[in-house]
């Protein structure tokens, strides 16, 4: 089945790239913060710990997958890399580079593309002899902002050179020796010396981090860069009478990532990072330090790697340590695995661009994002995020998968060359560089100022083959999707077909396949074998048996030679020969066509071949299924397309019958549809049955290669003790399906049955969560509070910090 809108809307948000840095030590870490530190939107970026055991390896897939970055960043050399990780930047639509000291030492000295490219990145624009780009330099976008040195600014710098170096540059930043004589030249940045002591170290770190005017070279990266965070995090909340405190462990780097990540989308302001020994080796002092420049602080949250018994002790020494100075505050203590703890949100640069583009021959749509502030004419690459919106109202979307992202970047016939000659030089080329892939609303990547990008627009066709190829498996059709495919295409289209079939349209075609005839004959057909009431046959039969003869799978044969006929415009009334009379006449008189009344003219409806054997074949099961499919998913994007049977690409025998593939969203959804008439013995009967089950056990092995959620069984049927047996053949299969996380459910003769027991009333109500198991996961950090919670946290009066208390220790 093809989409055929050709017009599409974009909203577009520029904003700084996306990178995550993967991180195995102290030093590595240092490289992080050193390269974020120079990067436009660095601050913004995550620093995850390299995973140490499988477990690790699927948390940190499910963090990449909720960050969605352009660029994930390794230590050089490789090899260190396990190859778990390997695996995973593999299957993720994620471009992936391996990073040295060297090099990060070469990108801060801001060598130029000529001398030395960091990544040799890939931009997915349009421009000729541009394949590649360069990382922004936050140096040179400041001195773009600001042609015209400062005399004075708030930017505060500390020299380095003591045993607290590591600390500050988590809270800070760290600037290369070449930055800082920039910001202290160009911008009059004041440096302070080094802390020498545990007090001085939290004095200055309160003095960096409670005083939101004043910038460092972290804060400076964003510049002109809009947050917004989209989940609440253990370490986030908007309400500043929250203290966040990370008391650091000896070498520990989980717990320093976590403090990075903890801050990108959250307040700077209200967190410190310091070594626990120095902190509690005199804890009243600290403490009363921490109040002395923050006396409102109404809950003291502290996060530190220790087992239950060492959180709860130490969350009595603070406790006891708060009572000493007067202070009756609770403290909740976080211990556990944080490794992968990051606060998803979005950065963007100013406002966003709507603007609509016309789906080229190719399948691409072209545009160029707005450009952000001093990357104009510049080769820094920038990233963009689309909202993509197609002419009749619905949301582009697309799983985020490493095929999604090789169909948005590159022309399918481009794809499909490099496969049937088996290019290994292209293959691998087209795996290694996705500039465009599939984001939280639509599509993201990255782009060039002035340099027009481009995203194709992929076929359904296309994206359910590529996931089936994905999984190492073909689809043959088999007659009934084949014939689905013919109606739908007579029909002109899948919504078509689903306005012709929904409301007992299915009636009327039974009708004429399984009785045929005169309109009378049709009426008693549809009145006694279907139920329909009078009002339901004035309105309902007339609107079907049109779009049936005007998609021409059913036509008419006249039992005389003309009709009187009356136009409906000027009611000339004038005679029309058989010849004449087709779905629409042109009038004699005005000259404006109108359909000939199809009650009055005598003659018999026939279904063409198409027809007739598509309902022969059980085609009615799988229009029926498509159709409730529809409607719970009809206001979003969906890629659907009929199947058939199920190979392994090394077997000769088909494992499963699959007759639609539904992928909405992260859903992927199969369907087996049946029809099941004219059964009378009982024991062909229970043999059905029992064949339905053994079917249903291949369906959820297919599910679970496919990687799949959903299995869905559609059956029309006219034999009336069936509906038990098919409700407990569907719930006797649903907990063993349930254990690999698909969800199973029963459509039958067009009621969905949720899990095969719970009849749907209302399909409107009805989203994907329904459909799919709702994985729980445990969360994995673990807290003890000493202490009562207050019952309100948010709203409390009064500022954070002591601004006299802070002006008075930077002036000492």
């Amino acid at each position: 089945m093809q989409f055929h809108e050709q017009e599409v809307t974009l909203k577009l948000n520029s904003r700084p790239l996306h990178l995550v840095y993967l991180v195995r030590n102290r030093e590595d870490l240092i490289n992080a913060v050193t390269l974020y530190t120079h990067v436009w939107g660095g601050a913004a970026n995550a620093i995850f710990p390299m995973p140490e055991n499988e477990a690790e390896v699927d948390t940190l897939k499910c963090a990449l997958e909720s960050i969605n970055p352009d660029y994930v960043l390794a230590p050089a050399p490789t090899e260190g890399i396990p190859s778990g990780v390997i695996q995973v930047l593999e299957q993720l639509p994620v471009n992936h580079h391996s990073v040295s000291t060297r090099d990060i030492e070469q990108y801060i000295n801001e060598r130029r593309i000529s001398d030395y490219n960091l990544f040799r990145l890939q931009t997915g624009t349009l421009a000729t002899g541009v394949n590649h780009a360069r990382l922004s330099h936050i140096a040179s976008i400041l001195q773009r902002l600001y042609p015209t040195p400062l005399t004075d600014s708030i930017i505060r710098l500390i020299e380095p050179g003591s045993l607290f170096d590591f600390e500050l540059a988590l809270q800070t930043g760290i600037p290369s020796q070449t930055y800082q004589n920039f910001l202290r030249e160009h911008f009059g940045a004041t440096i302070l010396p080094s802390p020498q002591n545990p007090t001085q170290l939290i004095k200055y770190s309160l003095l960096m981090a409670g005083t939101p005017r004043y910038k460092n070279p972290a804060s400076l990266t964003l510049l002109e860069v809009k947050q917004l965070p989209l989940e609440v995090s253990p370490f986030q909340n908007v309400d500043e009478k929250l203290f966040h405190l990370f008391l650091s462990d000896g070498e520990d780097i989980s717990l320093a990532s976590a403090f990075w990540n903890s801050r990108c989308f959250s307040l700077w302001h209200n967190k410190l990072f310091l070594p626990k020994e120095a902190f509690l080796s005199n804890l009243e002092h600290h403490v009363a330090l921490i109040l002395e420049v923050m006396p409102s602080i109404e809950i003291l949250f502290v996060t530190t790697p220790l087992d239950e018994d060492g959180a709860r002790a130490l969350g009595h020494e603070l406790k006891n340590a708060l009572a000493a100075v007067g202070r009756d505050i609770p403290v909740q203590v976080t211990y556990g695995n944080f490794r992968f703890n990051f606060l998803k949100g979005a950065t963007s640069w100013g406002q966003p661009e709507t603007m609509t583009r016309t789906v080229t021959s190719d399948g691409s749509i072209r545009f160029s994002p707005p450009v952000p502030l001093r990357h104009e004419n510049t080769d820094f690459f920038f990233g963009y995020d689309a909202e993509v919106t197609f002419a009749s109202g619905r949301k582009f979307f697309m799983p985020a998968t490493k095929s999604g992202a090789i169909l948005l970047s590159y022309q399918l016939e481009r794809i499909k060359y490099a496969e049937v000659h088996q290019d290994p030089n292209e293959i691998k080329y087209l795996r290694g560089n996705s500039p465009v892939r599939a984001g939280f609303k639509g599509i993201t990547g990255t782009a060039l100022a002035g340099k027009e990008c481009r995203a194709y627009i992929p076929t359904d066709e296309a994206v359910i083959e590529r996931r089936i190829k994905d999984a190492d498996l073909i689809v043959k059709f088999d007659e009934h999707t084949c014939y689905a495919r013919g109606c739908i295409r007579c029909c002109g289209g899948f919504e078509e077909t689903t306005r012709l079939i929904d409301k007992h349209g299915a009636d009327i075609i039974s009708a004429l396949v399984y009785q045929g005839g005169e309109w009378n004959t049709i009426l008693r057909f549809l009145g006694q074998q279907r139920r329909w009431t009078n009002q339901e046959k004035r309105e309902l039969l007339p609107q079907k048996l049109q779009l049936l003869l005007t998609s021409k799978l059913v036509y008419r044969e006249y039992s005389q030679d003309g009709y009187n006929l009356k136009c409906p415009t000027c009611n000339l009334e004038d005679w029309y020969s058989r010849g004449e009379i087709g779905e629409s006449i042109e009038c004699q008189g005005c000259g404006d066509r109108f359909q000939p009344p199809l009650r009055e003219i005598p003659g018999i409806y026939k279904p063409n071949t198409l027809l007739t054997q598509f309902v022969e074949n059980g085609g009615l099961a799988v229009l029926m299924t498509a159709n409730i499919l529809y409607q719970i998913t009809f206001n979003q994007k969906a890629f659907k397309e009929f199947g058939g049977k199920l190979f392994h690409f090394d077997e000769r025998d088909n494992f499963a019958e699959i007759d639609l593939f539904w992928l909405i969203k992260e859903v992927f959804i199969l369907a087996e549809c049946k029809s099941i008439n004219k059964i009378d013995d009982k024991e062909k009967l229970d043999e059905k049955i029992n064949g339905i089950k053994e079917q249903l056990e291949r369906y959820i092995k297919a599910a679970t290669e496919l990687d799949a959620q959903v299995v869905i069984l559609g059956v029309v049927t006219d034999i009336p003790n069936l509906h038990q047996s098919l409700l407990s053949a569907v719930a006797d299969i649903v907990e063993t399906a349930k254990e690999k996380c698909i969800g199973v459910h029963l459509i039958l003769n067009w009621k969905l049955y949720l899990w095969g027991t719970e009849e749907v009333a209302e399909l409107w109500r009805i989203t994907l969560n329904h459909l799919k198991v709702i994985e729980t996961h445990t969360e994995p950090n673990q807290s003890v509070i000493v202490g009562q919670m207050p019952q309100q946290i948010r709203g409390l009066s009064g500022e954070l910090f002591n601004h006299e208390v802070l002006q008075r220790w930077e002036q000492k």
